[in-house]
């Protein structure tokens, strides 16, 4: 495969047009299972590559099972500060470290880190995911997590989760 060749397999999940500059900045779950860490980038409007965000460490996979993201519920969001100064993205899920993940009656908490443009984390908190809001068919499975972030001019931030079940009877 393309990541065993030293290659990246990008899952992105999120794109803004930065403030400043119109440079587009893009962010990717990455790969725990690939060893490949989830990053946020940046490219210039004709899609050429400019830049790879230096990330906290706290953000990246760990060789330790019981320490990082969870697999597939890392970047999902992007924003920038309504001055362009930081951005903000949040974890989908829990780190392991924090907890379980959501269930159908009890939320996880995930985090929510504002960013400088370097990357250097400027401020983390802790985000409480509801329940799932819907019911799996019997026998199937579900989760929550958080998807977007938006912030407003007012310095208050927009979230938006989502649930996904498997409603499909097994067969």
């Amino acid at each position: 495969s393309f990541a065993e060749r030293g290659g990246d397999v990008p899952d992105i999940e999120a794109v803004r047009i930065d403030p400043r500059d119109g440079s587009v900045w893009y962010a990717s779950e990455g790969d725990r299972r690939l060893s490949l860490n989830p990053w946020i980038r940046r490219a210039d409007r004709s899609g050429n590559f400019l830049a790879t965000i230096a990330l906290p460490e706290s953000l990246a996979f760990s060789s330790n099972p019981q320490y990082g993201p969870r697999n597939n519920l890392t970047f999902e969001s992007l924003t920038f500060s309504p001055d362009g100064d930081s951005f903000w993205t949040a974890l989908e899920a829990p780190l392991l470290q924090d907890g379980a993940v959501s269930t159908q009656t009890v939320g996880g908490t995930t985090r929510l880190t504002r960013l400088a443009r370097d990357g250097k984390m400027l401020a983390q908190y802790a985000y409480p995911l509801d329940p799932w809001q819907l019911t799996p068919a019997v026998g199937r499975s579900g989760d929550n997590g958080l998807v977007e972030l938006l912030a407003l001019p007012s310095g208050r931030l927009l979230a938006i989760e989502r649930t996904g079940v498997d409603v499909m009877q097994p067969t």
